[in-house]
C-alpha cells in the first residue's frame, strides 16, 4: 500500500492509470443519472443500464482488490461475502417459502458493497467538472420534473399532496427524496472543497430543500440535519460543551422516547404506523425457533402485510433497515450492515463519516441504501467526493501525521 502526503498526492493513482479510472467515473456518473431519471419513464433501459453499471463496478472492484488489499476494502469484501452466505440456510435448508434466488438478487448483493471499494480507492480520479455538472443538472432537472408533472396523494390516510417522483413511478417517492438528500450533501461537499461557487451551491441546496419538503421527506431531512450536525461537532469538538453534546443528546432522546412510550396513546400509529409495524415484526421474531432466529426466514420475509399498513392486500417493508436484516437473515444477517458501515467509516474522513453516521441513524426509521444499488451507486459517488474534499482541505484519513493510506 502507498502512503500519500500533500506533496505526493498525485501518486495515489500510480498503480492504475488515471485515464482508466477517470473514464470509468465519467461513465458511471452519466449512467447512474440516466438510470435514476429513466427508471420508470423508459423501463426498457433498466436492464441494459443496470447491467453496464454492475459490470463496471464488479470489474474495477476486482482489479482494485488485486492491486491493493487495504483493511477497509477487505471488510467491505467480507460484507459482500456474508450477504451471499446468509442466503444459504433459509433457502437450502427449507426454512421458508420465500421467493427463489436469481442472478439479479445475487448481483445486487455483490455490487452494493463492492462498488464502494473502487470508488473510494481513487478519489483524485473523480472528473470534477462532470461531477459539478451532474450536481447542478440533477437538481435543476429534478425541479423541472416537479414543476411539469402533477402532484398526487401517496398515502390516502394523510391526504398530503406530494411532488411527482423523479423516476416517473408512483412507488418511487422515497427514492426521489433520498436522491435529493444526497444532492444536498454532494453540493455541500463541492462547496467545502472549494470546487463550486458558494452562491451557486447554496442556490441549488435551496432548491433541494424545497423538493424534500414537497416529498414530505422527514427521514431525509433528518439525514441532512445529522450530516451538518456532525460536521458542526467536528469543527468545534475542542470546546468542552460541544464535546459532550452527542452524549447529552443521546441520553435526552432515549429518555424522551421512554417517557413517550409510557404515557402516549395509540402508539401503534406513530411515525405513520412505523411503531406498530416494528412491534408486529419484533413479536414474530421473538417467537422464532433458534435456527430461524439466527438465519432468518429468507429473502422477502420483511415484505409482509401488517395491520398498521394494511391497505387492502398490500404488503410493505418495515421502514427499518436493521429489522429488515433481522427478519430476512436473522441475527447473523446484522453482520452485513455492521461490516459495510465499518468499512466505510475506516476509509473516509470527517466529511464521509458525517454521511455514514446519518445512514446509521436514519436506517432506524427508513429503508434505503442497503436495498437498492440504484441509490447506493449515487451514494458511492458522494462518499468518494467526501474523500476528495478531505484531501483538498488537508485532512488525510487512514494514518496519523497527515498522510493517506490507500
Amino acid at each position: 500500500m502507498a502512503t500519500v502526503t500533500p506533496d505526493t498526492a498525485p501518486s495515489l493513482l500510480e498503480d492504475v492509470p488515471k485515464g482508466i479510472i477517470y473514464g470509468a467515473f465519467s461513465v458511471v456518473i452519466v449512467l447512474q443519472l440516466l438510470n435514476i431519471f429513466t427508471f420508470n419513464w423508459h423501463p426498457e433501459l433498466r436492464l441494459p443500464l443496470s447491467a453496464m453499471l454492475a459490470a463496471i463496478h464488479l470489474t474495477l472492484a476486482a482489479v482494485t482488490l488485486l492491486l491493493r488489499r487495504a483493511h477497509w476494502a477487505m471488510i467491505l469484501l467480507l460484507s459482500a461475502t456474508i450477504n451471499i452466505a446468509v442466503l444459504l440456510p433459509p433457502h437450502m435448508l427449507g426454512l421458508s417459502e420465500m421467493r427463489g434466488l436469481d442472478m439479479a438478487e445475487l448481483s445486487r448483493r455483490l455490487v452494493l458493497p463492492l462498488m464502494m471499494i473502487w470508488t473510494l480507492s481513487y478519489p483524485l480520479a473523480l472528473p470534477v467538472r462532470l461531477l459539478k455538472g451532474a450536481a447542478i443538472f440533477g437538481t435543476v432537472y429534478a425541479g423541472y420534473i416537479v414543476l411539469t408533472e402533477p402532484q398526487f396523494v401517496y398515502n390516502i390516510n394523510d391526504g398530503f399532496l406530494r411532488f411527482a417522483s423523479l423516476t416517473g413511478g408512483f412507488d418511487q417517492v422515497h427514492l426521489s427524496a433520498k436522491f435529493v438528500a444526497l444532492q444536498i450533501v454532494l453540493l455541500d461537499l463541492l462547496r467545502r472543497a472549494r470546487l463550486m461557487n458558494p452562491v451557486v451551491a447554496w442556490a441549488m441546496i435551496g432548491i433541494c430543500v424545497i423538493l424534500m419538503d414537497g416529498y414530505g421527506a422527514r427521514a431525509q431531512l433528518l439525514f441532512v440535519a445529522i450530516y451538518w450536525a456532525y460536521l458542526f461537532y467536528c469543527n468545534y469538538r475542542q470546546d468542552f460543551v460541544v464535546r459532550w453534546l452527542p452524549a447529552l443528546g443521546f441520553v435526552l432522546a432515549v429518555t424522551a422516547a421512554i417517557i413517550a412510550l409510557q404515557v402516549g396513546t395509540d402508539i401503534e400509529s406513530w411515525g405513520s404506523g412505523r411503531i406498530g409495524t416494528w412491534q408486529y415484526r419484533i413479536q414474530l421474531i421473538a417467537e422464532r425457533d433458534l435456527v430461524t432466529l439466527l438465519f432468518g426466514s429468507g429473502v422477502g420475509a420483511d415484505n409482509m402485510w401488517t395491520p398498521q399498513w394494511g391497505w387492502g392486500d398490500d404488503t410493505l417493508i418495515s421502514h427499518n433497515d436493521y429489522l429488515y436484516f433481522l427478519t430476512d437473515h436473522g441475527i447473523v444477517g446484522l453482520l452485513i450492515p455492521a461490516t459495510f458501515l465499518l468499512g466505510l467509516w475506516m476509509r473516509v474522513g470527517d466529511y464521509g463519516r458525517a454521511i455514514v453516521l446519518a445512514i446509521v441513524i436514519t436506517s432506524v426509521v427508513d429503508n434505503g441504501y442497503f436495498r437498492t444499488p440504484m441509490l447506493a451507486g449515487w451514494l458511492a459517488i458522494v462518499l468518494s467526493t467526501s474523500l476528495l474534499a478531505s484531501l483538498l482541505r488537508g485532512e488525510f484519513p487512514g494514518l496519523k501525521g497527515g498522510s493517506l493510506r490507500v
